[in-house]
């Protein structure tokens, strides 16, 4: 920015500013100083007798301050600091400032002179200013580059912020400073008084403790302003603040007392404030400018004021000018370009015209920053608006040149970074976000939100498809209220739009799904591509009525709902299709589907078994295989290739593996291994039974023994010594479980309430672990829980019976009940209505299946070809996948103990159980199930 040239006489105090405006000397000749006020003390009202061609004034506490047409200074009042002794470097000065006990000069040649006590001495090498002000003991100067410097003794006053630039005005208070930037932004540090969401300033003024601000609608805000409208200039004392109008007559507030201007004052083309007294300069003639025209740089979206102070002979004309060309309506002392963007840099000047003659200013060069460049794009037009505004960035950028960056922002504030392109077409950009959880950056196309990161989050590309018509796009960051460290801001790079319509994209497919039958399921699928976009599901080719959403539900499945179905989407550039297959089969799922563990793949049909995990399940078929699916973090929905002969599956709410029992007593396992959780141990075998905990396994052996393996800090791996004749297993999160042949239970591992088994439990039949609370059956049908219970976990519904299974989750329980029908075990889940024939059950996190059989669960089943052999005793009975068997006999009715065999795991197929004891006497033969 280069120093202003001017081509006319005058002097103008902005907030103890003095810019003095180099004209031939005969156009001032009959100017004349009043003063008014506290003017009793020190010869304050003791004017210069032959005081004339002032072109400026400026007030100190108790002295005054006149610059003349020829570059001298005069000043008169009080001298105890010697503030009125003008040195005789003081000459060709174009500007003064007064404060405490000093007074400073600004010379032509940009060099500075002070004298007085108290911020009198300048800062060696201190050149290249255009403007000064003075504070109580310490000065400001604005350089021809909009950068501010500060000198004295004035505490955090002096501080100037660090990067502070594009100044067009500046002002020293008491102990604090103002700088005016170009956008219409006041940027204060030191004690200053609060400027919270004070824009479109157009001229500033600071007296010892008042700041005043002139807007660029001619209206005052600030310490004790009223409504004054029409105003051209203001000033500010100790505590005292006056307004010069456009009429040339002047107003004053605040004070102790008021310094009220007298009645008769009039053609005022200038004012001053000092301790409690005030100035005027008296003047007519032709058109004056009294303020310089400086050169700003501001962001698109700004508001950027322009101020021109003019004296002269009444009515005065204004006409502002861009690039030479007059600006319609522009006819006022301020203009103000409101939402600048690139087009509207170029050169601004104002001509002012009355009777005498008129006066064209310099030119202010106006540069708006164009976004274009720094995001890639042309033909584009950026704004940016908010608490703070978007900046161009070249450290921090997705192309190794330059990004656009977000201001900064304090807490509950946000910027906006904005354009418009007309549709149809296909937007695509790079961002990226740094900061705490409560700082998103969102994009939004019209008015609905379309995307947005949080936290720390590196460059990522969206493309998003935009419809007809002009469409607003908003690139929004902003701060919540929690407590953080800065700094935290987002980041877009590289925008990109192509005009032109884009035929629908699937990005989601529906997916093939099995699901019982009196359920419901549903088939969903998502596609992209210009807007709107029409949806319709067809079943076997055939339109379904009603089904125009991204998601089809069918309630209460039946076989004549089982088919193809197809999603068909269509909008102006085209038409695609997608087909999927939904069928009935046996196993139930609903609750949370984040990693798709409901939907169920197709052919879920001769299902013996069925086991969750907290987001993934097993399926056991009757051939002998399993079926995987939802999460597959560390490969633990990876079945292994060959696996045969499976005859169990385990799982558990908290286990990141999979576990199964195959027909010859191993077992295999596989998924996360970060605990040894799946090196199962080379020498188990005859194993009837497994169980899976969140971090490590467990098996039942044929004897009733119970081996446990991986994660054991909390104990869950080290069975008990004494523990014998089980029949039951369970793991939950960091403990174990098992229910023995008598009904009692044991449990061991994580110290807590979960593994204190309630006082007088027995006859229980069945066991099962959930996050940190566990669960029994009895053999009366009644289900009892302990552990934690900040979820309604273990708050058994009294009426609950008739229980023969249940599986538990990390918050909650499921049962099934003698009737097929299922239960909840607690007060803080849900089931579904309408299943039927359910013979098992599954919990994980959020989710829960069950199994559907052609009847409600085998309770008492016939025993078939009881046959004496060569090998003893035999007897075959149908068995179920997961339950554990056992012979038992007595030599005579009479007997008091049932001697019992070895555990036979079920399989799901007929077992034929064996007594190899027998001598061929008679016995008295039952078998168990668990």
């Amino acid at each position: 920015m280069g120093k202003p040239s001017f081509n006319s006489v005058a002097g103008l105090q902005l907030a103890g500013v003095l810019v003095l405006l180099c004209v031939p000397l005969a156009c001032r000749a009959n100017s004349q100083v009043v003063t008014w006020g506290s003017t009793n003390s020190f010869g304050l009202g003791n004017v210069p007798a032959n005081l004339t061609n002032v072109v400026a004034l400026a007030a100190g506490d108790s002295h005054s301050v006149a610059l003349k047409a020829d570059g001298k200074v005069v000043v008169w009042g009080s001298n105890g600091a010697g503030q009125t002794n003008v040195p005789a470097a003081a000459s060709n000065i174009v500007a003064v400032a007064a404060a405490w006990q000093h007074t400073v000069a600004l010379k032509s040649n940009g060099t500075v002179v002070a004298w007085g006590t108290g911020g009198a001495t300048v800062p060696a090498g201190l050149t290249n200013l255009i403007t000064i002000s003075a504070g109580d003991y310490f000065n400001l100067g604005l350089k021809a580059n909009g950068t501010v410097v500060a000198w004295g003794d004035a505490g955090s006053a002096t501080n100037v912020p660090a990067g502070l630039s594009n100044v067009v005005a500046i002002a020293a208070g008491g102990n604090f400073s103002v700088a005016l930037k170009g956008d219409g932004t006041i940027v204060t540090w030191g004690s200053s008084p609060s400027t919270t969401g004070l824009t479109n300033v157009a001229a500033i003024a600071a007296g010892e403790f008042p700041l005043v601000s002139l807007k660029a609608n001619r209206t005052v805000a600030g310490s004790g302003a009223t409504v004054y409208s029409n105003v051209v200039s203001v000033a500010a004392g100790r505590y005292h603040s006056q307004v010069l109008k456009d009429d040339g007559t002047v107003t004053a507030w605040n004070g102790a007392p008021t310094p009220t201007p007298p009645a008769t004052l009039t053609n005022v083309v200038a004012v001053a404030s000092g301790q409690n007294h005030c100035l005027a300069l008296i003047g007519d003639g032709p058109p004056v400018l009294t303020t310089p025209m400086l050169n700003r740089s501001v962001l698109p979206g700004s508001d950027v004021p322009f101020y021109i102070s003019a004296v002269g002979a009444r009515p005065l004309a204004y006409q502002w000018q861009a690039n030479g060309t007059n600006i319609p309506a522009a006819t006022n002392v301020t203009l103000l370009l409101t939402n600048v963007v690139p087009d509207d840099s170029g050169n601004y000047s104002v001509i002012v015209t009355n009777n005498f003659g008129s006066v064209t200013s310099s030119v202010a060069v106006l540069t708006v920053a164009d976004f274009s460049a720094a995001l890639n794009t042309t033909g584009l037009v950026w704004t940016t608006t908010g608490n703070s505004q978007w900046f161009i960035e070249t450290n921090v950028t997705h192309d190794g040149v330059a990004a656009l960056q977000s201001g900064v922002l304090t807490n509950f504030q946000s910027t906006t970074l904005q354009t418009t392109v007309t549709g149809p077409g296909t937007l695509t950009f790079w961002w990226k976000v740094s900061g705490p959880g409560d700082a998103p950056l969102r994009f939004f196309g019209g008015n609905s939100q379309q995307a947005g990161i949080t936290g720390n989050v590196d460059w990522q590309q969206k493309t998003f498809y935009l419809g007809a018509g002009p469409q607003v796009l908003k690139w929004i960051f902003q701060k919540g209220g929690n407590a953080s460290v800065p700094p935290y801001s987002g980041w877009v790079d590289e925008v990109s739009f192509t005009p032109g319509a884009t035929a629908p994209i699937f990005t989601t497919l529906p997916v093939s799904q099995s699901q019982a039958s009196g359920f419901s399921a549903t088939l969903s699928g998502a596609a992209t591509g210009t807007p709107p976009l029409s949806y319709q599901w067809q079943l076997d080719h055939s339109d379904i009525p009603g089904a125009t959403g991204g998601a089809y539900t069918i309630a209460n499945l039946q076989s004549s709902n089982a088919g193809n179905y197809s999603l068909v989407v269509s909008n102006i550039a085209g038409i695609t299709n997608t087909d999927a297959t939904l069928e009935l089969g046996q196993i139930a799922a609903w609750g949370d589907n984040g990693y798709g563990q409901i939907t169920v793949p197709p052919g879920m049909t001769n299902v013996l078994a069925i086991a969750c995990d907290k987001i993934h399940n097993l399926a056991l078929k009757s051939d002998g295989t399993v079926v995987a699916w939802g999460n597959n973090d560390g490969g633990r929905a990876t079945v292994p290739a060959g696996l045969s002969n499976v005859i169990a599956v385990a799982g558990s709410a908290g286990a990141e593996y999979s576990l199964v029992l195959k027909a010859d007593g191993t077992v295999t396992a596989w998924g996360n291994n970060s605990h040894g959780q799946t090196n199962v141990p080379s020498d188990l075998t005859n194993v009837v039974g497994i169980a899976a905990g969140w971090y490590h396994g467990m098996a039942l052996k044929t004897d009733g023994a119970v081996v446990a393996w991986g994660y054991n800090n909390d104990g869950e791996a080290n069975v008990p010594t004494d523990l014998s004749n089980v029949v039951a297993i369970a793991g939950g999160s960091f403990h174990s479980l098992a229910a023995t042949a008598d009904g009692t239970t044991v449990g061991w591992g994580q110290n807590g309430v979960q593994t204190i088994i309630p006082t007088g439990l027995s006859n229980v039949v069945a066991v099962a672990g959930g996050l940190f609370f566990s669960s029994a059956v009895r053999s009366d049908g009644t289900v009892v829980s302990w552990g934690d219970n900040s979820s309604g976990q273990t708050n058994v519904p009294s009426d609950l019976t008739n229980v023969v299974g249940l599986a538990a989750g990390w918050y909650h329980g499921l049962a099934f009940k003698a009737d097929g029908t299922i239960a909840a075990c607690d007060t803080n889940s849900t089931v579904p209505l309408g299943l039927t024939n359910i013979i098992s059950v599954g919990a994980g996190l959020f989710h829960n299946l069950a199994l559907q059989g052609i009847s409600p669960p085998v309770l008492h089943a016939l025993v078939t070809q009881p046959i004496m052999t060569p090998n003893g005793f035999q007897v075959s009975i149908p068995t179920q996948s997961g339950k554990i068997y056992r012979l038992e006999y007595k030599d005579s009715p009479a007997d008091a103990d049932w001697i019992p065999l070895s555990l036979v795991a079920g399989n799901g197929g007929v077992k034929t159980l064996t007594d190899a004891t027998t001598t061929g006497m008679q016995r008295v033969y039952r078998i168990r199930q668990w």
